[in-house]
């Protein structure tokens, strides 16, 4: 598997709102006469339907194991030589697994594995057999919150191939992935969330970071090189990381946002910087800050008021325009 390597040795930034202890975006005033003209978004990725396969279901499925990070190696994969996993008693395998009998990663990385049953426990998660055909024996695994670290879905690479095999994307996140294979440590080059990326390569990606299995390999215009992690489907995903919509949406757009929405290029500009303007909508305000982490609804004799709470900020909208901030 080839790895992307850039001289951007800083560490991947994680979310498009900023971290506690971090400056507030600012809020920049804007003209009322700007006020947007929102388009509703009609992408066929909208009307389409993912399959998402719970654990219960897997038995038949095939999954890969990720590659991982130099730094994680040692430690191996969360799987076993035995049903009973580190509880076993007898002597692991030391060809194939450590003596807590957890696998080796160099003998496992990026193998593909069947599921040949799945049995429920009595704490609520599940132990699942897989058969490792390339060295034609079983291995084991116990769920976390019916989620299994450090494998993925066969399948879910073949769709996003299908979906995004030279594609152009735009990243909604408004950066760019970077991985430094001798220094085994990400980076990030700022995009415009607006700026064209062609799709060179679908692959997997390393795990455990980032948690989204499936790299979008993308250029820019001016021949910068990175790669937008996804999910093309929930399935091994925790639940507490789903969204409403489609696995991607929150990562990229798959046509012209400009063409999606008819925004000012002033709101363009605020939402690549992460500022607010005044007389942005809901929407508006969710693209440069991401979701709030509270909203209330009321409805009042002079129209909808809504509040977003922000990590100390306070946004109030009148009508779906923002009119004031707090603090």
């Amino acid at each position: 598997m080839r790895i992307i390597t850039l001289s951007v040795l800083i560490l991947a930034i994680a979310a498009c709102t900023p971290p506690p202890g971090e400056e507030r975006p600012e809020l920049v005033k804007s003209k009322e006469t700007s006020k947007s003209v929102e388009v509703h978004q009609t992408s066929f990725a909208q009307k389409e339907f993912v399959e998402s396969l719970p654990i219960g279901e897997w038995t038949g499925e095939q999954f890969v194991l990720l590659g991982k990070p130099r730094m994680f190696q040692k430690h191996g994969y969360l799987l076993y030589d035995s049903p009973a996993l580190s509880e076993a008693t007898h002597q692991a395998d030391p060809q194939i697994a450590h003596p807590n009998h957890r696998l080796k990663y160099d003998r496992f990385e990026w193998h593909i594995v069947a599921v040949k049953s799945v049995t429920a426990q009595q704490d609520g998660e599940f132990l699942v057999a897989f058969f490792d055909d390339s060295l034609g024996r079983e291995i084991y695994a116990k769920s976390r919150k019916h989620v299994i670290e450090g494998i993925a879905r066969l399948s879910d690479l073949d769709g996003a191939g299908q979906r995004w095999a030279d594609a152009t994307i735009y990243c909604r996140l408004r950066h760019i992935t970077t991985f430094d294979e001798t220094a085994s440590r990400y980076g990030t080059i700022p995009v415009s969330i607006t700026e064209p990326l062609q799709v060179t390569e679908v692959r997997w990606g390393l795990s455990p970071l980032p948690p989204k299995p499936i790299w979008l390999v993308v250029v820019r215009q001016n021949g910068d090189t990175g790669f937008i992690p996804v999910n093309y489907s929930w399935t091994n995903i925790l639940y507490e990381m789903r969204t409403e919509g489609l696995p991607w949406e929150k990562d990229i757009f798959e046509e012209d946002p400009r063409e999606l929405f008819a925004w000012d290029d002033l709101y363009w500009q605020a939402i690549d910087e992460k500022k607010l303007l005044t007389h942005m909508t809901t929407q508006q305000v969710q693209m440069s800050w991401g979701k709030p982490t509270k909203a209330t609804v009321e409805e009042t004799e002079t129209g909808t008021i809504t509040t977003y709470k922000y990590l100390g900020n306070k946004l109030v909208f009148k009508n779906d325009t923002l009119v004031e901030t707090y603090p």
